[in-house]
């Protein structure tokens, strides 16, 4: 009675490890490019790239940005904050907008193909920072 292969401990599909190592990379490059402004809630040091909304637009520029610890992880990204900064950066109209990109968005999937693409793309861009 053959029933496939058993999978090994800890085996993941191809689309998840690719999705893992492409937010790796994108929030690599979110750190660096933000190292100097500073935390986008209160211009402490980067130190993580905390998401304005998560589980949505994950390798959206604008739905990322360079944020200290304290505000990422211990006051959960510090949504009013963010979005009164991403205001200020973006324009009230073009957050709006953001809004709604984020809610249409809501459980989508990467081909492996446009997760390589993400990998490539940023990877480039890391190497590229003096």
């Amino acid at each position: 009675m053959k029933q496939g292969r058993l999978r090994k401990k800890g085996w993941r599909p191809l689309s998840r490890r690719l999705k893992d190592k492409a937010e790796a990379i994108f929030h690599a490059w979110i750190r660096e490019r933000d190292r100097n402004k500073g935390c986008i809630t209160c211009s402490g040091p980067v130190e993580q790239a905390g998401h304005w909304k998560h589980g949505v637009c994950d390798f959206e520029e604008w739905n990322l940005n360079g944020q200290c610890l304290k505000d990422n992880y211990f006051k959960s990204g510090d949504g009013s904050t963010y979005t009164l900064r991403l205001i200020d950066m973006y324009g009230l109209k073009k957050v709006r907008e953001f809004e709604k990109i984020a809610a249409r968005s809501q459980g989508r999937k990467y081909s492996v193909a446009e997760l390589k693409e993400i990998i490539a793309k940023y990877q480039k861009l890391i190497n590229e920072i003096p």
